[in-house]
């Protein structure tokens, strides 16, 4: 009866929180109409489309127009699909936890997504969608209907699980309602579409709705038969690749619901199966989330073991994690098990990624920590003002669950200096930044206002809020918890030795096998002498044909170096060639540009000999003023010729800076100017080169860009190759004279999150997703021959990877190519 017992503990939860309000509009109409509007453009790109159908999705369901909200989910998730963008899965499931709402099946749908990035090595970059306050309420009459209509209307439905998720809500109606017998054939028809989708989370959950359902109806026979259905889908799973993540799920759904023992029992299966297939993005969550279960029970050190474990795997894997994010954390875990060398250790690798964006983040972090160790040291005067500095940070900041915790340590502060009315302030303030969930601040602040209501003496007062600690103490229940907690994990580490030990004896019995072989083989070897003798002889000759197949075999090695040596050469000779290739569209560019300030001095200077032979002649005939102003416009003529002649020195300048080899030597530099003055140079280059070249120049250069620390000579090299073959593209396709086709180059660059985009975007005919594959290849080009290396983007990729960005391609074969720079805040 034990695993009826543990099914049973999965309550029916998932209606419970379903109220009955009056029908509410949780979003503005206007903003749906506004969604509707903007996916009928017709320029919308397919990526867009499907963020945006997936937001006009969520907003439907919070409005009820689930059939409008269904239709445009299956409708991105069909363009995901057919484009390949696998992100669109992961908005899907993102989609279906947000009509959802507070029900069980959101975890799932959230670790559905969070597993599809792992996949794509981007397991760290998943949010959870907020939804509105309230949400769904009110599961009433008119929205039953509205469930039955959406559900008639998708029963054919393609995506099962839509399905399904329609199911859950009308569910919930029943429930309310107390109409066990639809709520039954409302399980079992979503219990089947989860059979047939093969999804193993979902089954268990709403087995365990069937559980509760037939306790309440006192149906016993129908226990005991759910009861073998549920053994038999554990023993159809025990080496399935779903255990692991099943595992997961169910760990992080006891967790949530204060079911330490449980979660405990399965996080520890989930790092037996993830180590088992290396999985260490898992492994790594794994130990993320039990570290917090470790720590909401007080647990530290067991707390600060398993983040030195996700700390391990992220930097021995070189997982692609917030590692600011996962130092902050490990800090945070150290101190609270007192291990205050670690916690600094950490906090001084957190330093390391310090940017301009998170400097004052990382003040108020360490001002904290600093201060909550003086405070254990009992250095109260020390600890004050760095709390202070990081309690005004945080505030400023609104770094929830930071900023309590620094306001309850300075009011413990200033009680330990019997500053009561000062510990009172900052306790209130604590109380007021209390966010939900923090039960053990909350316990801890009750007891402290209960010491300083007694210090101040407001005896109401201090007992109230003691009553209070202790009510949430009986709550907690810690020790007991904690108990189960090490009972559980002893059980797993004595499964463990007992594998082991069934190992062990396993290789007694193969060892054993393996002497009675030995000694069969020692009766039958003195037979075997006289064959071996006859062996010895034909591997001696053998031997000696080898020698000679190995001479020849170094013959060719040392003929096949030659060649490797020849061709190591040629690549360098190649390399040099495109470099110079490179060189050439500069400087016919610097020469077209070199000409308007030569021109000018040229001009201004014969122009001033003619004024000085004028202020001459009026000298001579005394005319002073007249001479006077003769010679102001000379002046101002030499001014000009001045102004022209640096400009000319300043293009030499920069051909010569380009012509030479770079230093490798990083230096801000404007970005904009660097890639405004490659744009007009490789421009002029071309036209040098073809008088009858025209295009369209854009640039959307992005003023909020800072200088960014790079080796300008190299940068600048990408950027003008990037450009060259913008035109080369253009001019290709004006070449065939399509009808009305005006060739265009467009340049931008814009500020992320991450650091800076440069894009340069030809409106030629494309890549063929044939070689699309294959462009940073080195050697591979499309020009004819003699017309390029092929090794202009593959040193370009490189370029940009020794930055530390990435260089990414997006094409339409006939519509034209966008390359992108992507540089990291330097």
């Amino acid at each position: 009866m034990r695993s009826i017992k543990l099914i049973t503990v999965l309550l029916f939860l998932l209606f419970c929180s379903y109220g009955s309000a009056q029908d509410t509009l949780y979003v503005d109409p206007v903003k749906i109409d506004s969604l509707a509007s903007l996916l009928t453009e017709p320029d919308i790109e397919d990526i867009e489309k499907v963020k945006l159908l997936n937001e006009y999705a969520r907003l439907n369901f919070y409005n009820r127009k689930l059939i409008q909200g269904f239709t445009a989910t299956i409708e991105a998730v069909n363009i995901s699909e057919k484009i390949g963008y696998k992100e669109g899965e992961v908005l899907y499931h993102k989609t279906l936890a947000a009509f959802l709402g507070d029900s069980d099946m959101v975890p799932y749908h959230y670790q559905k997504a969070r597993m599809l990035l792992t996949q794509l090595n981007k397991g760290d970059s998943f949010e959870e969608v907020q939804v509105p306050t309230g949400y769904p309420d009110p599961i009433n009459e008119r929205y039953h209907q509205i469930l039955i209509n959406a559900i008639e209307h998708f029963k054919d439905a393609e995506r099962k699980d839509i399905l399904a998720t329609l199911y859950n809500h009308l569910g919930a109606y029943y429930f309310m309602n107390n109409n066990l017998d639809n709520l039954n054939i409302t399980i079992e028809r979503t219990i089947k579409i989860y059979e047939e989708l093969g999804e193993l989370y979902p089954i268990f959950l709403y087995y365990s709705y069937k559980t509760y359902s037939a306790n309440v109806q006192g149906d016993t026979d129908e226990i005991e038969r759910i009861e073998q259905e549920i053994q038999k889908l554990v023993a159809s799973i025990k080496d399935n690749k779903e255990t692991g993540p099943l595992n997961f799920m169910l760990a992080n759904y006891y967790s949530g619901k204060e079911q330490q023992t449980l979660a405990v029992e399965h996080y520890l299966r989930c790092i037996d199966f993830f180590e088992s297939i290396d999985d260490y993005w898992m492994l790594a969550d794994v130990y993320a989330e039990m570290s917090n279960l470790y720590s909401s029970l007080d647990m530290f050190a067991k707390a600060a073991e398993a983040m030195e474990n996700r700390i391990r795997i992220i930097e021995s894997h070189d997982l692609g994690v917030n590692k600011y994010g996962a130092y902050n954390r490990a800090m945070w875990a150290m101190y609270d098990a007192k291990n205050y060398n670690r916690a600094l250790y950490f906090r001084d690798q957190k330093e390391k990624l310090v940017t301009d964006q998170n400097r004052e983040d990382f003040l108020a972090d360490s001002y904290s920590l600093e201060g909550h160790i003086f405070l254990d040291q009992k250095k109260f005067n020390d600890a004050i003002p760095l709390l202070e500095k990081a309690l005004e940070i945080s505030l400023r900041l609104n770094r929830l669950q930071s900023d309590e915790w620094e306001a309850f340590r300075l009011a413990d502060c200033y009680y330990q200096i019997e500053d009561y009315n000062k510990a009172l302030k900052f306790a209130l303030t604590s109380e007021e930044l209390l966010g939900l969930g923090n039960m053990r601040l909350e316990r801890n602040l009750n007891l402290l206002f209960a010491e300083i209501y007694d210090a101040l003496g407001n005896k109401n007062q201090a007992y109230e809020y003691l009553k209070t600690h202790t009510d949430l103490l009986k709550k907690s229940k810690e020790e007991d918890v904690v108990s189960l907690v090490m009972r559980a994990e002893v059980r797993s580490v004595l499964d463990r030795k007992e594998k082991e030990i069934d190992l062990l004896e396993q290789e007694q019995y193969i060892k054993e096998q393996e002497n009675k072989t030995q000694r069969l083989w020692i009766i039958s070897i003195a037979g075997a002498f006289l064959s071996a003798l006859i062996v010895s002889l034909i591997l001696f000759r053998n031997n000696k044909n080898r020698q000679r197949a190995n001479l020849i075999l170094q013959q060719q090695k040392e003929k096949v170096q030659e060649t490797l040596v020849a061709l190591k050469v040629t690549q360098s000779q190649l390399i040099q060639s495109e470099k110079m290739a490179s060189l050439g569209e500069l400087t016919a560019g610097i020469a077209h540009e070199i000409q308007n300030p030569l021109n000018f001095v040229n001009n201004f200077s014969e122009v001033n000999e003619e004024l000085l032979a004028e202020m001459k002649e009026e000298l001579d005939k005394g005319n002073i003023e007249d001479a006077k102003s003769i010679a102001n416009d000379a002046i101002d003529n030499q001014k000009k010729i001045n102004h022209h002649g640096k400009r000319a020195d300043g293009i030499v300048k920069g051909m010569l800076q380009h012509s030479r080899s770079s230093s490798g030597e990083k230096e801000l530099t404007d970005i904009n100017v660097l890639t405004d003055e490659y744009l007009r140079l490789a421009y002029h280059g071309l036209r040098a080169k073809d008088k009858g070249f025209n295009a369209t120049l854009e640039t959307d250069f992005d003023d909020t860009i800072r200088k960014i620390n790079i080796v300008a000579q190299d940068l600048g090299r990408v950027i003008l190759n990037l450009i060259t073959n913008a035109f080369y593209a253009v001019k290709e396709k004006k070449d065939q004279n399509p009808e009305g086709y005006m060739p265009t180059v467009t340049v931008s660059t814009k500020k992320t999150k991450a650091g800076i985009e440069i894009m340069v975007r030809d409106n030629g005919n494309g890549i063929p997703e044939a070689i699309k594959a294959k462009i940073f290849q080195p050697f591979f080009t499309t020009k004819p021959t003699g017309r390029g290396t092929g090794l202009g983007l593959s040193l370009s990729y490189d370029i940009v990877k020794a930055h530390g960005g990435e260089l990414k391609v997006e094409t339409k074969e006939g519509k034209g190519t966008t390359f992108i720079i992507q540089l990291q805040a330097l």
